[in-house]
């Protein structure tokens, strides 16, 4: 999803139904610098990131349990911009 964000945190959540893996990335749009958090469903801080590889965009991992978790992203910066966020689940093979 491309959404529009800047200082302020935009919040998203992530059904999970089964243990797996979840993968996060923020990508920005040309100059920004997205910062990535991730809570479980009792508000626990999961995983944060703000610059993940080599440049300015974020990602968190986390191997997960079923629930339901909340994902903020915003610039880091004090930017304004779009990011595009991405969530994928890998499951373990059977």
């Amino acid at each position: 999803q491309d959404i529009s964000v800047g200082s302020d945190v935009a919040w998203f959540s992530v059904d999970v139904n089964e243990a797996s893996l979840l993968l996060i990335e923020a990508i920005a749009a040309g100059e920004g610098d997205p910062w990535l958090v991730m809570y479980d469903d009792l508000g626990r801080k999961v995983a944060e990131n703000d610059d993940s590889g080599e440049g300015l965009n974020s990602m968190v991992t986390s191997r997960v349990q079923p629930g339901t978790y909340i994902i903020g992203v915003r610039h880091f910066d004090g930017g304004q911009g779009f990011i595009r966020l991405l969530a994928e689940r890998y499951v373990r093979a059977e």
